[in-house]
């Protein structure tokens, strides 16, 4: 968790309010921010979040663009809705200005809008910011498939909807076509041919390396942080 004297805190919320703007929304306090951080050790992640991406990011200071501000990393998480959408959290503190001194009111997981393709990375701070404290997890109807599975390492069972492939481990792994009123998708699955309760939806990158080069291959690839510039991390509410 990154500390910072008030002054700095103020002077990087001007930076980057200066560069996206600040949504204003009724609070408790004159002021309140909330900035997106790393998950703190101790801190109790909800089974029914899946790691998405690591982002590292900097932003730089339009006043000075020579300067070397230090790097942001935190995590996007997220799980599929009985809706079939996808919901993305981020750990974040929430701090606000109490006679004159900034001070940690709560942390915890926040809801985000976040938008991944190739070299486009978009991240916002869905208003108002309440920390999740419930969800609705889902699981799809399993479908048949009639055409060409994504890989050709997938391997038909004789469950419609479900497929196997043994990675470079030498494990079985099961994914399914399930279904929602949105659409359909692959999916990690149970052995008996049952979606994960709300799992994320099958990733190219993650699932090639997984079979070609194993389990700890994948971790490494999911793990390894993603550089962007000019994503917000503080927002003033």
């Amino acid at each position: 968790m990154f500390k910072k004297t008030l002054s700095f805190f103020t002077s990087t919320i001007m930076i980057l309010c200066f560069m996206t703007g600040c949504t204003s929304s009724a609070q408790d306090y004159d002021e309140a921010y909330i900035s997106l951080i790393s998950v703190p050790i101790d801190a109790t992640i909800p089974d029914v979040l899946t790691l998405d991406s690591i982002l590292s990011v900097t932003n730089p200071d339009p006043n000075n663009p020579e300067a070397n501000l230090p790097a942001v990393t935190f995590a996007v998480f997220g799980y599929t809705n009985e809706q079939g959408e996808i919901e993305y959290y981020a750990y974040g503190k929430k701090e606000a200005v109490i006679d004159g001194e900034l001070v940690q009111v709560e942390e915890g997981f926040y809801p985000i809008g976040f938008f991944r393709d190739n070299n486009t990375i978009s991240v916002t701070l869905d208003i108002p910011a309440q920390k999740m404290t419930k969800s609705n997890p889902g699981t799809g109807t399993v479908t048949a498939y009639s055409d060409v599975p994504p890989f050709d390492f997938y391997t038909a069972t004789e469950t419609p909807g479900l497929f196997t492939f043994v990675d470079a481990n030498g494990n079985t792994n099961f994914r399914v076509y399930a279904t929602f009123d949105t659409g359909g998708n692959f999916y990690p699955a149970n052995e008996d041919g049952t979606m994960i309760t709300g799992a994320l939806p099958i990733v190219s990158d993650y699932e090639t390396t997984l079979q070609s080069a194993g389990t700890n291959a994948a971790a490494r690839l999911l793990a390894t942080p993603i550089a962007c510039t000019n994503v917000q991390v503080i927002y003033k509410l």
